[in-house]
């Protein structure tokens, strides 16, 4: 295993061809194949006092649209996220390392913790090498030092991420891109678990709006603002449910060079998380957000600005999203449905109006003909009422799979897919759909098509 390690981490950059060819495919579904324990950390090496571990995540494959031509992926403006099945034109690695040292002396299950993970991203149209594209995590934790199930950290992290896997759409992710951030976690309250963290937040696309000249200094040219995030999580609500209760304030910093005053912000909301007798899970958010709460997206936890049409005075935003995962080993098929319903206001009148509704709702029911072959279809529908553009419609995506898993389950990696991906979406979309990335050949119609591969894998 040190082998592969440093295979990855000595060779920083290395070719990634814009079209990976059949045998590459089957070479690295083997590989990945071939790792010990696929889904969870591989030891490097492990003793009395102290293990270090290698966590990852790899996304990569290639495809074609209409003619030969580049893949295209299928979003609609206005929504935060795309159905992922067989709609994902681009390579994504991170690759971490997780070294822990117990500490005996002070409490019995206490150790300090050591994270940090580096990772790239690039989509099938850039030609170029895969090199590191940052380090999005690196932090330390104090675990058990203070209390048992207490911890403290400081440093960058994704921090308590919780998302939709369908479509990608993470609709509470306070610390990623963040500067850095600390806090702490695990402090029994009621019948809960009270969790604390703040973050420094750093705007780096204001450059491109105002680009900097010879007089203005580095720190003129940025907007930043901090977020403080309360979690009171692991309340029991009913036999297998607990509800989350949760609490964020934000404020941006004014910077006069740049004409922004400082603006505050605060969100509120809850999640429910139900475990069915026989294996389903269920969440159920709500959220709402006001003032510079407002995110920027899901992976920019920045608070959104005046020159993106908000008024921050009176902007806010409001989103409700269930996601039901249906897996049993009694069944011979598991499924995932999802429902998303956001409306957000830019808090500015005008003849067309200051409004931006997204509503989506999918289902993606996978099929077991065996330990490792399956058949997964994927079935989404989002459509977007946009005031503030003067437009409106849906996109409809559908996508039949055949994968090659290590074994059954939603969530079994690694798996390799052979996809076709149909969709259509509505006349007022017309080139801003199925365009990107690179030469997307849609640019003119209301419907396309893309087939290729893909594997994915964590541990």
């Amino acid at each position: 295993m040190q082998k592969v390690i440093s295979r990855y981490t000595a060779n920083t950059q290395f070719f990634l061809p814009r079209h990976i060819g059949l045998p590459v495919f089957l070479l690295c579904f083997s590989v990945l194949a071939l790792l010990p324990c696929p889904g969870a950390a591989i030891s490097v090496f492990k003793d009395d006092w102290s293990s270090l571990d290698f966590h990852g995540y790899l996304r990569t494959g290639a495809g074609n649209s209409r003619g030969g031509t580049q893949q295209a992926q299928f979003q609609l403006p206005g929504a935060r996220a795309k159905y992922r099945l067989g709609n994902e034109a681009n390579t994504n690695y991170e690759l971490a390392l997780d070294y822990r040292v117990l500490a005996p002396n002070v409490r019995k299950d206490a150790y300090l913790q050591a994270y940090v993970m580096a990772d790239d991203y690039k989509t099938y149209a850039e030609y170029s090498k895969l090199g590191i594209r940052g380090y999005p995590q690196y932090f330390l934790n104090l675990a058990g030092f203070i209390k048992p199930g207490v911890n403290l950290w400081l440093g960058r992290r994704y921090y308590d991420r919780k998302d939709i896997h369908m479509i990608d759409h993470f609709w509470l992710n306070a610390g990623q891109g963040a500067e850095y951030g600390g806090g702490i976690e695990g402090i029994p309250i009621f019948s809960g678990k009270l969790k604390i963290a703040a973050f420094a937040l750093k705007d780096e696309e204001v450059k491109a709006v105002y680009p900097g000249s010879a007089y203005l200094s580095p720190s003129s040219e940025t907007l930043r603002s901090t977020n403080i995030d309360l979690r009171l999580a692991q309340l029991i609500s009913n036999p297998g449910g607990e509800i989350t209760l949760w609490a964020t304030f934000t404020q941006r910093k004014s910077n006069d060079t740049l004409g922004y005053a400082r603006k505050n912000g605060y969100g509120l909301g809850f999640w429910h998380d139900q475990k069915f007798s026989n294996g389903w899970r269920n969440t159920l958010s709500l959220l709402y957000r006001k003032g510079s709460a407002l995110n920027q997206g899901d992976f920019n936890p920045n608070p959104v600005r005046e020159d993106q049409g908000f008024d921050l005075d009176h902007a806010s935003a409001i989103e409700l999203n269930n996601n039901l995962l249906i897996e049993s080993a009694d069944l011979p098929f598991s499924m995932q449905w999802v429902a998303v319903l956001r409306k957000q206001y830019y808090g500015k009148s005008g003849a067309r109006g200051e409004t931006l509704e997204w509503y989506s709702t999918g289902i993606r029911p996978i099929w077991y003909f065996s330990q490792h072959i399956n058949l997964a279809l994927e079935l989404g529908v989002d459509y977007v009422n946009d005031a503030v553009h003067d437009r409106k419609g849906s996109l409809r995506k559908a996508t039949l799979a055949l994968q090659f898993s290590k074994s059954r389950g939603y969530y079994s990696r690694p798996v390799a897919r052979l996809f076709v991906t149909q969709a259509a979406w509505g006349d007022e979309f017309k080139g801003l759909v199925g365009t990107a990335p690179g030469d997307a050949p849609y640019a003119n119609d209301t419907n396309g098509w893309t087939v290729g591969f893909q594997v994915e894998s964590w541990w």
